[in-house]
C-alpha cells in the first residue's frame, strides 16, 4: 500500500497517467484550482491511499493512519469510478475536513476474497 500526506503528482503516485490525470481533477474539483486545493491538502492533513491488495490492510499497524483508511473503505462519503476499473473512495476523516482518499487498483477487492 502506497500512504501520500503531500500533494500528489506524477512522481509521487503509482498510477498511470491517465487514471492520475482523473484523480487530479477530482482533488482539485471542489476548490476551483490547483493552488486552493494544496492548500487545503496542506493546512488540512489529507491522506491519498493507494491499494493493490485489501489483504495489506491487515498486516498495517492499527494507528491513526489505518483507521483513516478502514473509514474510507468501510464508510465512504464519496466514491468515484476510474478509468481501466479503478475505484477512488472518500472519506472525511478529521474535524478540520481533511479527506482520505482510497484508490483501489483493478482486483484489489478480488484478491481479498481469494
Amino acid at each position: 500500500m502506497q500512504l501520500i500526506e503531500d500533494w500528489p503528482t506524477p512522481d509521487n503516485v503509482s498510477l498511470p497517467h491517465h487514471v492520475f490525470a482523473v484523480v487530479k481533477q477530482i482533488l482539485i474539483e471542489p476548490f476551483g484550482d490547483e493552488d486552493n486545493a494544496i492548500g487545503f491538502w496542506t493546512e488540512a492533513g489529507c491522506l491519498l491511499a493507494i491499494c493493490d491488495d485489501l489483504r495489506e490492510l491487515s498486516a498495517k499497524p492499527k494507528d491513526a493512519t489505518y483507521y483513516r483508511v478502514m473509514q474510507a473503505l468501510s464508510v465512504p462519503d464519496v466514491v468515484e469510478d476510474l478509468p481501466d476499473s479503478y475505484e477512488l473512495l472518500m472519506a472525511i476523516t478529521t474535524d478540520s475536513g481533511a479527506g482520505t482518499y482510497l484508490i483501489l487498483t483493478p482486483g484489489a477487492r478480488t484478491r481479498a476474497s481469494l
